[in-house]
């Protein structure tokens, strides 16, 4: 049996390719040794951030408004209970305001609407909604479109008025808000 020879010429080709990786290695940790002795920390490597974490947003469009609707009828709409309610409270007269909504970033967790009125010639806000007035959405994909409504109630004036729908993330920071058209309120006694 014989063993194949390995030429002088092919060993001085693998010798001198380790020699010249030790020295490329060698050259690398003498920057780095340089950069720490003046302070300098070499650059981290940071991975790009979550889509959730880069991209929080919402958007409120297609506002519609239904008007002269009773408190009650908008609870049984939306199939709640109207137990805690005074009979007056139940009475109250408003306006439905249907929306639509695309909120990204924020799975799983609630965000709120809430509404104001504002008197459209001073531009001043006049009545705006209470916590049992609000509602609460949470969306359940990365970004999340649907199509909800909020009761608005009415000044105890008459008027030409606007109402103000505001979408607010989690944290009760404002994400986006829309307004109606205007509406005139006549109060008959």
């Amino acid at each position: 049996m014989s063993t194949p020879e390995v030429s002088k010429e092919s060993q001085k080709g693998w010798t001198s390719r380790v020699v010249t990786i030790g020295k490329i290695t060698g050259a690398i940790a003498g920057i780095f040794t340089l950069l720490a002795l003046f302070g300098i920390k070499p650059p981290k490597i940071v991975p790009d951030p979550t889509p959730t974490s880069a991209r929080m947003s919402g958007q409120l469009s297609d506002l519609s408004i239904e008007y002269d609707i009773q408190f009650d009828e908008f609870m049984n709409r939306h199939g709640w209970s109207l137990a805690s309610y005074a009979e007056d409270q139940k009475q109250a007269i408003g306006a439905i305001v249907n929306f639509k909504t695309e909120i990204t970033g924020f799975t799983g967790q609630w965000c709120e609407i809430k509404w104001e009125i504002y008197d459209s010639a001073t531009q001043k806000r006049v009545l705006a909604s209470t916590r049992e007035l609000e509602i609460s959405i949470q969306p359940e994909r990365e970004t999340d479109k649907a199509s909800d409504y909020v009761w608005v109630g009415y000044p105890k004036t008459g008027g030409t008025y606007f109402a103000r729908i505001e979408l607010f993330d989690p944290k009760g920071q404002r994400l986006d808000y829309a307004d109606t058209e205007k509406f005139n309120l006549t109060i008959q006694n």
